[in-house]
């Protein structure tokens, strides 16, 4: 419920945000005249006038609105006034994160961490290519200087591509190739490597190994046979090893470090077996508050909206070709820090990408009317806008159309695999099961 009155209230601060934007365009740079600026919608409770503009506020405070009077201007400076809302939108998703970046923020991931591989899967593809624990990533494809975010999402958005690699080993600087794998369960790449973290168990399977042995959720695992882990690949992989005997887990519960035999089990999938415990982990970086320069923190806000917006063309791409996105993947392992602030400007960015599309329920509808009519210098026929209406109307039918078509045949393949389905490794889904 509550989560459920937040959305609404960042629903109506974007649309408070994308019409007041054209309020004060229409004041300071454009001169229309304003002839009304009103919150919410249906009845009108309370209301007044300033100069030649009536404010209201009405009984669903729920959106907000805008009237204006352009005296059907024609020229460039309509178009330009057309992309207004959602640049105002764009514009305050930026302000936020700069704001959020300077002022502190408490960073419980990796996204922004240093690309430094902390272990190599034997046999991945990372293994091929001859990295080794320790070794820092200079550049991934044509990133510079990537976070570990950024190292990633070309990882997982490479599936089968050949990424170049320059990385610092020792104090000299090398190149080599990594081409990640299909993963079938990822619906991405995946290169076999992993950032430093802390283990913690999310939850455990009724029976499970894990849970008989009396590990408990939220424990942090430590080390595996007096070895120090950070790494749910590394764990998986010795779980994979250990041909069903008993491994010692060091856990830190209560600020305290408790030993724990655990056995694992051979559990049967459709067509491989595995040792598990029954476990799904989560990974996260011990909490710490990080504050920028004012410059520094508007190009990070300027980055992590770039990739939010570039990752948004990506998913709907992926789900008109009938793609299972792994966009979202990246979001959630590779993601951000899991802040109010920062999901208010995801969703003021993606409004304002949204509404610079040319559809007709959208100012990028508008913005091809107004370029037309500024190219002929007249003004466009009613019919012929009712006609881009329709056409506009038709193709967004048809887009949500395909995305629900190939949504609903992926989620009915997951429900009935197919026997060719290539098995799913052990590792394939080691943001989690182990």
């Amino acid at each position: 419920m509550l989560m459920a009155a937040a959305m609404v209230v960042f629903f109506v601060l974007c649309f408070l945000v994308f019409n007041l934007s054209y309020f004060i365009a229409s004041k300071l740079f454009f001169g229309y005249e304003v002839t009304e600026f009103y919150l919410g919608n249906g009845r009108e409770l309370t209301g007044f006038t300033i100069g030649r503009t009536k404010f209201a506020l009405r009984l669903f405070p729920i959106t907000a609105g805008v009237h204006f009077n352009n005296n059907d201007d024609i020229g460039w400076k309509s178009v330009i006034f057309s992309a207004v809302g959602p640049l105002g939108l764009i514009a305050f998703a930026i302000a936020i994160l700069t704001a959020l970046y300077t002022t502190g923020y408490p960073e419980t991931d990796n996204h922004n961490a240093e690309p430094v591989i902390d272990y190599v899967l034997p046999g991945s593809p990372a293994a091929k290519a001859g990295l080794l624990q320790g070794d820092r990533i200079l550049r991934i494809g044509q990133q510079n200087s990537p976070t570990w975010g950024d190292v990633v999402e070309q990882e997982v958005s490479s599936p089968a591509k050949q990424l170049a690699l320059i990385f610092r080993r020792g104090g000299s600087d090398r190149k080599t190739t990594v081409v990640p794998e299909q993963d079938n369960c990822w619906m991405g790449g995946f290169a076999g490597w992993s950032h430093l973290s802390e283990l913690y168990v999310r939850s455990m399977s009724s029976s499970s190994p894990a849970q008989g042995a009396g590990i408990k959720k939220g424990d942090i695992i430590v080390a595996i046979n007096k070895k120090p882990v950070h790494s749910v690949l590394e764990l998986g992989n010795a779980v994979r090893s250990s041909d069903g005997r008993p491994m010692t887990f060091d856990v830190l519960r209560n600020g305290s470090i408790k030993s724990v035999q655990v056995t694992p089990k051979l559990e049967k999938e459709a067509s491989s077996e595995r040792f598990t415990i029954g476990a799904a982990l989560g990974a996260t970086l011990t909490p710490r508050t990080v504050r920028l320069p004012f410059t520094a923190a508007m190009h990070l806000a300027l980055r992590r909206n770039l990739e939010s917006a570039r990752l948004l063309f990506v998913i709907m791409a992926d789900m008109l070709s009938g793609k299972p996105t792994s966009s979202l993947q990246i979001r959630q392992n590779g993601g951000g820090s899991a802040t109010i602030i920062e999901f208010v400007g995801l969703v003021a960015l993606n409004l304002g990408v949204f509404n610079l599309l040319p559809l007709p329920i959208c100012p990028g509808g508008a913005m091809v009317v107004n370029t037309a009519q500024a190219l002929r210098r007249r003004p466009i026929s009613k019919a012929v806008k009712e006609r881009f209406d329709q056409i506009s109307l038709v193709l967004f039918v048809l887009l949500v159309a395909v995305i629900v078509y190939h949504s609903s045949h992926l989620a009915l393949r997951d429900l009935h695999p197919s026997k060719n389905v290539t098995p799913v490794r052990y590792y394939a889904c080691s943001s989690s099961q182990v």
